[in-house]
């Protein structure tokens, strides 16, 4: 799963860069790459997150060592960076609205952000590492695209 989310993060980029250099294709690579990658996240975070491999969402075995709270926050982190996802599509494609989605994800992915900080703090979670690589970087670049765009 961790392959398919570098695919479609780097065919996001390259959509993204395409589109902004004028080059045929970029638009279409950019709604699929970004589309996808956030139903990946709404669907598959709480199996992402906490390191399931695809194969073994269904197996009883896969998930012995995972918590209630580490299965919660990455389900919600899913949500959250679908939303966020989206919302930097929508900012792109310059649709209606797309700032207000695009601040809302991103107070939300921050509010996530300083939770699992301060759990991580208190209580040593394996899912934080995850959970702060993935939600750092769309909320870095859901700034830049709502700064600049």
């Amino acid at each position: 799963m961790k392959k398919l989310e570098i695919v479609l993060g780097s065919l996001a980029i390259i959509g993204v860069l395409m589109n902004f250099f004028e080059i045929a294709g970029g638009f279409i690579i950019s709604i699929m790459s970004i589309s996808f990658l956030s139903m990946f996240y709404y669907i598959l975070s709480f199996a992402l997150l906490n390191d399931i491999k695809f194969l073994k969402i269904f197996d009883k075995e896969s998930y012995k060592g995972v918590g209630v709270i580490d299965i919660i926050m990455a389900i919600l982190t899913g949500i959250g960076l679908s939303g966020l996802i989206l919302g930097i599509l929508f900012k792109l494609q310059s649709y209606p609205g797309a700032s207000l989605m695009l601040n809302i994800h991103m107070i939300y992915v921050g509010i996530i952000i300083v939770v699992i900080s301060v759990l991580n703090f208190i209580n040593r979670l394996k899912i934080a590492k995850n959970i702060l690589i993935r939600a750092i970087l769309p909320v870095i670049a859901g700034l830049l695209i709502l700064f600049l765009h």
